[in-house]
């Protein structure tokens, strides 16, 4: 528009002295023109809005539009009057028969609007709000007059909505529109109030903003939640191995369990049900070899060394080091990864193929025919009788042989005994083998045999016995037994004349008679067996040196309560036992039974007040009993407290109880409720306790 007003005023220009027929004339003067301007500029202005805590001051910054007047330079021409054209002073000026409303009339029968005005009609100017007027009329240029129901501001018409809007736009009189994120207070019976909406719910928190939620204490946001509104349980020092599954609990993923050397409790380690063997389990059922190490073929769970060159007749027991088979030696020392078989006896006549085996060279076999041996012996065509395969086919004698007929072809030795064999044969040499009836003495002497021995007598041939002088045959065994004129009573002859005692007696004559003996002797009495008395009348005791007075002396006096005179029985005092209550009793459960059962009736009338007091004292005084008390009593007080604390689970329910002032209802992301109440239940370890505290508005 700009360069199509210069490019007119240029033609002006050049045509004002070549067309002076169109009455137009002219001259140019500069002059300064004022014009007003609006334009939009930003403020911070202060409101009374809602904070966490109630109502309080806040700033925002605002819009408003601002108008100004700015002055710039123009050309004025002064014309003189044409057709459509009318002297107005020294300008002539179009004429527009029909008149220009708000408008100035630029050209014969055109009108050209004034600033602000748009055209409607040929000689009719509207005025223009360039920012329109929504919700109002444009009565002057940007000048909105406000429809009923709306109101300026910021030089806009917005509607007007008596209580306003929480968390809403008031988008037309008396109605609030949510804004983006909030849905409408249904218990507000104004309409104005919107709440915070988080469309799938808030876990384990709650809904602070639109699709916004904030974690109950104990939980943090789960950051791989795309939608922001998960909350998770946060364990302070990190679960390795495991799922915080609480506040500051760990459990362990499956395959594996709490490693109860940590003391903090929020490490697990892996679970292998079969042990690692040279390995670390690093995963449930998932071994990890050691340096060094390889997994078994066939068996996950056990590593074994590795052996960068192939062991050959060893074993690969750690890395890099062969182990020789047994039987089997390194040829280039211990780093070698060669063994080869070892004979540690030899190989006589052959070579060590195997650990311990040698194959013979030819011409000969093993020794014995042993395959395992290491001697490999010459093969002869017939075999050495006592002698050994030296060569191919020759024999050569043992030591102590000689070939048969002195001849040197022959195979066959046989044994030489220096000395004759009397009763026996030589079977090896220098030895002698007994005849039937006869045994060995030595080498080559071989003496007569009596199966029943030859006591008191010498065995001169087999079975047959020669007595000594003193001596005769018993015909009923053969044996030789000592001869006597007289009995050996209480003993045994044990050579002729000779009687020995059996043990307890003694010799009294020389006549062969043993009487018993007792070595304390028997001073009022008899010794009628080994160490056995037989007391006088009137006497006692092992040797009868005690005079017997009355049977009831021999009961301690100070243990008896009292003795039977007749059948002379002691009945003991509490605490004591025994035939003469000679003994403590230490069964203090047994005393009060056995002296209430033993003592007669006539003296337990008397006595019964001292055995209960006895046995009273005695139970008290036991360690046990008390130990026993005890134990009941905190039992019963653990009894208790579980009761309680189970009574007190059943009562509770996590409740918030908020009650809006204006409304009775529950609202707790409502700014302007009144909280009056609220109830939770907090959770200890084993009971809930209730804790209820009190709020009022703006606190």
């Amino acid at each position: 528009m700009l360069l199509l007003g210069l490019y007119i005023l240029f033609l002006t220009c050049t045509v004002k002295d070549a067309y002076t027929f169109v009455s137009v004339c002219y001259r140019s003067e500069p002059r300064v023109r004022y014009e007003t301007y609006t334009y939009q500029g930003t403020y911070t202005e202060w409101y009374r809005g809602w904070c966490w805590t109630g109502r309080c001051d806040k700033t925002r910054v605002a819009t408003r539009i601002f108008s100004a007047r700015r002055s710039y330079n123009e050309w004025v021409y002064v014309k003189y009057c044409c057709d459509g054209y009318k002297s107005d002073g020294d300008t002539c000026v179009p004429q527009c028969n029909s008149g220009c409303k708000n408008g100035k009339c630029t050209a014969p029968n055109t009108c050209s609007c004034n600033q602000g005005y748009h055209r409607i009609s040929e000689n009719t100017c509207r005025p223009l709000c360039r920012g329109g007027c929504q919700n109002g009329e444009c009565t002057a240029p940007d000048t909105c007059t406000c429809l009923s129901g709306y109101s300026k501001e910021n030089g806009r018409c917005v509607p007007v909505c008596k209580y306003g809007c929480q968390n809403a736009a008031c988008t037309g009189p008396g109605i609030c529109t949510c804004f983006d994120g909030y849905i409408k207070n249904r218990s507000d019976s104004t309409g104005s109030q919107c709440l915070p909406y988080c469309p799938e719910g808030c876990p384990n928190g709650f809904c602070l903003f639109p699709k916004a939620c904030h974690c109950n204490e104990g939980y943090v946001k789960d950051l791989t939640d795309v939608n922001d509104r998960r909350c998770v349980p946060f364990c302070p020092e990190g679960c390795i191995n495991a799922n915080c599954t609480a506040p500051n609990t760990c459990t362990c993923y499956d395959g594996f369990q709490k490693d109860y050397v940590d003391d903090i409790g929020n490490t697990c380690k892996p679970v292998c049900s079969e042990e690692c063997i040279n390995g670390n389990c690093t995963g449930p059922d998932t071994c990890t070899c050691l340096e060094g190490y390889k997994k078994e073929d066939g068996n996950d769970s056990i590593c074994i060394p590795h052996c960068s060159e192939t062991c050959i007749n060893s074993n690969c027991t750690e890395p890099d080091l062969c182990v020789c088979y047994e039987g089997y030696v390194k040829i280039d020392g211990e780093e070698s990864n060669i063994c080869v078989p070892d004979c540690q006896e030899g190989c006589v006549n052959g070579n060590c193929t195997e650990p311990n085996v040698c194959t013979c060279l030819e011409d000969y076999v093993k020794e014995n025919g042993n395959l395992e041996s290491n001697i490999c012996v010459p093969v002869c065509e017939n075999e050495c009788v006592n002698g050994n395969c030296t060569e191919p086919n020759f024999c050569e004698c043992f030591e102590g042989y000689e070939k048969e007929n002195n001849s040197t072809d022959t195979h066959i030795c046989i044994p030489l005994c220096l000395e004759e064999c009397m009763n026996g044969e030589c079977i090896e040499p220098n030895m002698c083998t007994c005849l039937s009836g006869f045994k060995q003495i030595d080498n080559v002497t071989c003496a007569p045999v009596c199966s029943n021995g030859c006591a008191n007598g010498n065995c001169i041939l087999p079975e047959t016995c020669k007595c000594f002088d003193g001596y005769v045959k018993n015909l009923v065994n053969g044996t030789c037994v000592p001869v006597s004129s007289e009995i050996c009573v209480n003993g045994d002859y044990v050579r002729p004349n000779i009687c020995k005692c059996h043990e307890g007696y003694r010799n009294a004559t020389e006549s062969g008679v043993c009487i018993p003996e007792c070595p304390d002797g028997c001073v009022n009495g008899n010794c009628l067996a080994p160490y056995t008395c037989s007391c006088n009348a009137g006497w006692e005791g092992v040797n009868c040196s005690t005079k017997m007075t009355t049977r009831c002396s021999r009961c301690k006096e100070e243990n008896t309560e009292q003795c039977d005179e007749d059948t002379y029985r002691c009945w003991c005092r509490a605490g004591w036992i025994g035939e003469m209550c000679e003994l403590p009793n230490n069964c203090s459960s047994c005393n009060s039974s056995e002296s209430s059962s033993s003592a007669p009736d006539v003296s337990r009338n008397s006595t019964n007040s001292t055995y209960q007091n006895s046995e009273t004292s005695e139970i008290w005084s036991e360690p046990w009993i008390w130990i026993v008390i005890v134990a009941v009593v905190l039992f019963s007080s653990l009894l208790i407290a579980m009761g309680f604390c189970m009574l007190q689970r059943r009562r509770g329910n996590l409740n918030i109880l908020v009650k809006s002032k204006a409304t009775e209802t529950n609202d707790f992301t409502n700014p302007s409720f009144n909280m009056t109440t609220e109830e939770s239940l907090l959770s200890g370890t084993n009971c809930h306790y209730k804790v209820v505290v009190q709020i009022s508005e703006g606190k």
